[in-house]
């Protein structure tokens, strides 16, 4: 079990909905439903009650429910108690992370599907440590088609609608973030482009 996929359980069984929760987390439903049931399918429990009404956790659910809340919480205040540290750390994954998106796109205009599998990995994991659900779930299915493409021997043009989509996720990602370090920051893209570097998408 991850932080990321006890999160996701919170949100729908509060919500009690798979499509009320995707909405709020920003992330698609399919992805959603899948790391749910990884989830129940590693504690051996099924955790939601899913039926035309919405989803309501079961039993073994609610215990779920109440532990989560609890450790969300606590992971919540380590985070405020970390402040600065937390500050440094998160500028280190800001401009990792921008790389990551650059090396992507330049790789994706090449049509080099082994260039595309390092970056996207790296992108992956450090999203992954900061529960950045969707950051981590579009650069997995990057990871993943460009792997497949290697093997296959054939061309990441598949990819081109999620490597354009990554650009305005990261941003967006970064300034939630921000925001919740600072309610006050100012609503403003991050992860500038470097001087003359076209916007993706114009191959």
């Amino acid at each position: 079990m991850d932080l990321k996929q006890l999160a996701y359980f919170v949100r729908v069984a509060e919500l009690g909905s798979f499509t009320r929760a995707s909405i709020a987390l920003g992330i698609a439903q399919p992805a959603l439903s899948r790391q749910i049931r990884l989830l129940e399918v590693e504690l051996r429990q099924n955790l939601l009650l899913r039926n035309g009404r919405g989803a309501q956790p079961t039993e073994a659910g609610q215990l779920l429910l109440k532990h989560g809340r609890g450790i969300l919480h606590q992971v919540e205040l380590a985070r405020e108690e970390l402040g600065a540290e937390f500050v440094r750390i998160l500028g280190y994954f800001r401009e990792d992370g921008t790389k990551s998106v650059v090396a992507i796109e330049e790789a994706m205009r090449r049509g080099d599907a082994v260039a595309l599998i390092v970056p996207a990995h790296t992108l992956k994991g450090e999203a992954q440590q900061f529960g950045a659900g969707a950051l981590a779930d579009a650069a997995e299915t990057i990871e993943t088609i460009a792997r497949h493409c290697v093997e296959c021997r054939q061309s990441p043009d598949e990819l081109l609608p999620t490597v354009v989509q990554l650009a305005p996720l990261f941003s967006e990602t970064m300034a939630a973030f921000d925001r919740a370090i600072n309610p006050l920051v100012e609503r403003r893209a991050f992860g500038h482009r470097a001087a003359g570097a076209p916007a993706f998408g114009r191959l």
